[in-house]
């Protein structure tokens, strides 16, 4: 969990957009709280901003995704070289290869599956896929070409209680079953992040925050004043955590 889841060909031209670089903020099952900074330097941090661990390397480029879902492995991946690297719990790389189905995209994105394989978003196919550890591909969902829109960014995918979710800056979530098919979409204009916790979706937009109850499919409003607007959100036991000008506050 990050504290922050038809073959029918058409002749359309998708554009995918870039994402302007901001800090995102992430949290795991035991609580802990890291962050991705602007210069892909990676931290690992208390509720104070504190930092007990972090790491970075240049020569990797950018990180598209960084996932939580194993405590204990942290992964991220870093589509400019291709490089999905896991660490240990104090951001110290244990393991890393290169990906050669994710060259050439403009932003694909990994994270971690609960049967310990590995989802891959392909922005060039625009299809969800399954990795087992020798990197051998054991799922591949269809192509959905007709559920983009012509420019679009795909900027986050987690795996939460056996379902894949994949953030569409603006647009709003997808959401996929265990075998990569899409089973339901939540639209959210302006929609910038997501959190995951037990039965509920939270995500960020321009005027606050949207909570979805993915049991009962209600949807509900919280309204924020602009100065509450995080840059960032993460899920907490007992709400959510808010980035904000280098802070961590618990909200509500």
């Amino acid at each position: 969990m990050n504290l922050k889841s038809i073959p029918v060909l058409l002749l359309v031209v998708f554009n995918v957009l870039k994402l302007e670089a901001q800090t995102r903020l992430y949290t795991d099952l035991q609580g802990n709280l890291y962050e991705i900074k602007p210069d892909n330097e990676i931290l690992r941090i208390d509720t104070s901003g504190k930092v007990i661990a972090n790491w970075r390397d240049r020569n990797l480029g950018k990180i598209s995704s960084f996932d939580l879902l194993n405590p204990l492995k942290p992964l991220a991946f870093y589509p400019e070289t291709s490089t999905l690297i896991e660490f240990d719990n104090n951001l110290y790389p244990v393991n890393q290869r290169v990906i050669e189905d994710a060259r050439n995209g403009a932003n694909p994105l990994f994270c971690r599956s609960a049967d310990n394989r590995i989802w891959f978003f392909d922005d060039r196919t625009l299809s969800l896929k399954k990795y087992d550890a020798e990197g051998i591909s054991s799922v591949e969902g269809p192509r959905l070409n007709q559920h983009f829109p012509a420019s679009f960014q795909a900027i986050d995918l987690v795996e939460h209680q056996r379902q894949v979710f994949l953030l569409i800056q603006n647009e709003g979530v997808w959401i996929f079953d265990f075998y990569g098919a899409l089973i339901r979409k939540i639209p959210a204009k302006g929609v910038s992040d997501m959190a995951l916790y037990g039965q509920f979706l939270w995500l960020q937009t321009p005027h606050g925050l949207l909570q979805y109850n993915l049991k009962t499919l209600q949807t509900t409003d919280w309204p924020l004043k602009e100065a509450q607007i995080p840059e960032s959100i993460a899920p907490a036991a007992n709400g959510l955590y808010f980035l904000k000008q280098g802070r961590v506050t618990l909200w509500p």
